[in-house]
């Protein structure tokens, strides 16, 4: 019996997923604004209508990834020792998100930047954010250690706030190594400005 994706949808991942390759480097040279959809077609090879079928829009190519990069940290999140304190997990978790230079989750490292200097990129951005918290609040919330103070706030409150928290040490060491023009490890990185954080 077969599994998994066909051929054809295979083959469509991957050119789909060259088509943001592309885009992010063209992105990366010439700046978001100055990209057109017709330029990335171009230089993937492709016609414009064929871009559409798989990106409405040069934003979603943006942001394409990063429903795939919530999976592999809600994934790496699930998969750590039930008795780690929950921001040692959430740390590492984030490996998963931020990646070593030159590795394919570096691409948000490249989101991070092209966000930073687009208005309509911030206002998508934080759509997908609520996207993020439906996937990682509840294993969160699950990871919570008991005992938790009378004040009325709930487990996925409390969730939501680390998850808050670690996503802005994500954003800031993203930031942090597009300031170092790459040359710094963002891991390292993450993870000097996570120790700051006393949250378990």
């Amino acid at each position: 019996m077969s599994t998994g994706p066909s051929l054809r949808q295979r083959t469509r991942d991957r050119m789909r997923q060259e088509v943001v390759t592309i885009a992010l480097q063209l992105f990366a040279e010439r700046g978001f604004d100055a990209v057109t959809t017709t330029d990335i077609a171009a230089a993937a090879g492709i016609s414009p209508r064929s871009f559409f079928r798989y990106f409405p829009t040069k934003e979603d190519v943006v942001l394409s990834g990063l429903h795939g990069a919530a999976e592999r940290v809600r994934d790496a999140l699930i998969a750590r020792p039930g008795e780690e304190p929950v921001w040692e997990s959430l740390r590492l978790a984030f490996h998963h998100l931020v990646g070593a230079p030159g590795s394919p989750a570096a691409d948000v490292a490249g989101v991070a930047d092209i966000v930073m200097y687009s208005t309509s990129m911030q206002m998508r951005s934080a759509d997908k954010r609520h996207d993020w918290e439906s996937l990682l609040v509840p294993v969160i919330a699950e990871r919570l250690p008991g005992g938790a103070s009378n004040s009325g706030v709930s487990d996925e409150d409390r969730a939501r706030a680390l998850l808050a928290a670690g996503l802005a040490c994500v954003d800031t060491a993203a930031r942090a190594w597009i300031g170092s023009n790459r040359t710094g490890d963002p891991i390292a990185i993450l993870d000097a400005l996570m120790g700051q954080l006393r949250l378990d």
